[in-house]
């Protein structure tokens, strides 16, 4: 028997039947795809056909887009055409894309005020122009006993520590007193002829003395303006307990500060919001034009041309024993350069004249204060004289 076997050939190991069957039973089937018919394959087709149709037809600034760095957090639309005329604000825009400029006037740098062509300028002759120019009808309120008690109770508030908003409060009373009202805190800022920022103020103010509801002043606490500036910067996925990002976090808060507090372009925001809000809307840029247009379809003299606007601000420093009131005057070019920012509008610079208000002694604030007083109601009878102007038939 051991013979028979080695003649046999190579010896092959047994296998259990139950093992063969279930290999053959776990052994992968090739799958057998089944023929479709003439109209399920026309309907495929037809479903294919319209899905690249409507791939093609998705613009392509709809595909997702990296994640930004961490930088000041830009303004929610931005109004451009295709082709903006060359030096227009949406060509600038362009040309510094690097350097993000399209932010919420919060964040705004001294590039800003370079590139919008505004500047500030400190007025050193203004007590000498105050005792040369008094107010007319308020001459008489700063010799008044009672307005230098005022007076000297608004510096002892003002000087002595306290909250900020016990101060805004004491400004608001001492304002209402020369018949400056309080109206509000906030300034829509217009851009392409809509608005895209709600600029917040420590008060905004009209006379009550006056028929228009136009603002004629706006005040700002700068110390509030640096804590609304600092939570204004956010970062994606910020984590407080990252050491690493609160570093870059305070690095950015560091670049947004102005190095003179005094000089802030929130301050030049305000101001422009102040002039778009006191503008006639029949002055824009386009109800302008549409205006010219009919006029000379219609034969009839072409209308006045639209004057420039004076705005005043009224600002409180954070650390010098003074406060600070600002004036500037801007051209019907440079509003309509943002109210049309694809269209080039030269425009003359806007210059921001700073006049230091000293609160001590009350002399000379009864002074700073009157003249601050006058040039705002001077501004309201222009304001008023411009709308007479634009009723009368042409």
């Amino acid at each position: 028997m051991p013979q028979d076997r080695d003649r046999s050939g190579p010896h092959l190991p047994l296998v259990k039947p139950s093992t063969m069957i279930s290999s053959v039973l776990t052994r992968p089937r090739p799958i057998v795809k089944s023929k479709r018919s003439a109209d399920e394959h026309k309907l495929h087709r037809s479903q294919l056909k319209c899905a690249r149709i409507a791939s093609t037809a998705t613009p392509s600034s709809q595909s997702p887009s990296p994640s930004p760095s961490p930088s000041p957090s830009p303004l929610p639309h931005l109004a451009t055409t295709r082709f903006p005329e060359r030096n227009s604000i949406n060509h600038v825009i362009r040309s510094h894309s690097r350097d993000r400029l399209y932010v919420r006037p919060l964040q705004w740098t001294s590039q800003h005020l370079h590139l919008l062509g505004c500047r500030f300028i400190h007025d050193e002759s203004l007590l000498p122009r105050m005792r040369q120019r008094p107010g007319r009808h308020l001459s008489d309120k700063a010799a008044d006993p009672s307005a230098q008690t005022a007076l000297r109770h608004l510096a002892d508030d003002l000087l002595c520590p306290g909250l900020t908003e016990f101060k805004t409060s004491v400004i608001r009373t001492f304002l209402m007193d020369y018949g400056i009202t309080h109206q509000g805190s906030d300034l829509p800022f217009r851009f392409g002829s809509h608005p895209v920022a709600n600029l917040t103020t420590d008060g905004v103010f009209a006379l009550s003395t006056a028929d228009s509801t136009a603002y004629v002043m706006a005040y700002l606490d700068l110390e509030t303006v640096k804590s609304r500036r600092n939570t204004s910067v956010k970062l994606s996925c910020v984590n407080r307990l990252n050491p690493p990002v609160a570093r870059l976090r305070q690095k950015i808060q560091r670049r947004l500060h102005p190095s003179n507090e005094v000089e802030d372009p929130y301050i030049a925001a305000v101001l422009i919001a102040l002039a778009q809000q006191r503008r006639p809307r029949d002055l824009e840029g386009v109800a302008w034009q549409s205006r010219i247009l009919a006029a000379s379809q219609n034969n009839e003299g072409s209308p006045d041309p639209p004057k420039w606007l004076k705005v005043c601000l009224f600002a409180r420093p954070t650390g010098p024993r003074c406060l600070y009131f600002y004036t500037a005057q801007f051209s019907p070019a440079f509003l309509d350069k943002l109210e049309m920012p694809s269209r080039y509008y030269p425009s003359s610079e806007v210059i921001i004249s700073v006049c230091c208000i000293p609160l001590l002694p009350t002399s000379k604030m009864a002074l700073a204060i009157n003249y601050m007083v006058s040039i705002i109601h001077s501004v309201e009878m222009s304001i008023e004289a411009r709308h007479v102007e634009n009723a009368r038939p042409t």
